[in-house]
């Protein structure tokens, strides 16, 4: 191997998107993902002020099951904080469980 040139990692990830052409409920969202692998969900959520306004704040979700492998856990926490500073996301929540991934959990996030 040649000491001067530095290696070279590659890692392919795959990616799955879902296109929707109507309003998509978070419940809907945490039905579609999986029980053992992590994932990074950017999601737009409609919310209804008090003072009549709507405004869509766009949700940054990184879904990590406890269960998934550490290998795993350790790729998607790594680039996690590269990927929210490329797409300039505010809102940035961690799930650990699918359970927690509710209307209810997110409208409090988003309250503070």
């Amino acid at each position: 191997m040649d000491e001067s040139k530095p290696e070279l990692a590659e890692l392919h990830l795959k990616a799955k998107n879902m296109a929707l052409d109507r309003d998509v409920s978070i419940d809907e969202v945490r039905e579609f993902l999986p029980g053992h692998q992590p994932r990074y969900v950017v999601y737009s959520y409609r919310m209804a002020h008090q003072d009549g306004r709507v405004s869509f704040p766009m949700c940054f979700i990184y879904y990590t099951p406890r269960d998934s492998q550490i290998a795993l856990q350790i790729m998607y926490a790594g680039t996690k904080l590269a990927l929210q500073k490329e797409a300039d996301l505010t809102h940035v929540y961690d799930v650990r469980e699918l359970d927690e991934l509710t209307e209810e959990w997110l409208q409090e996030k988003l309250a503070k």
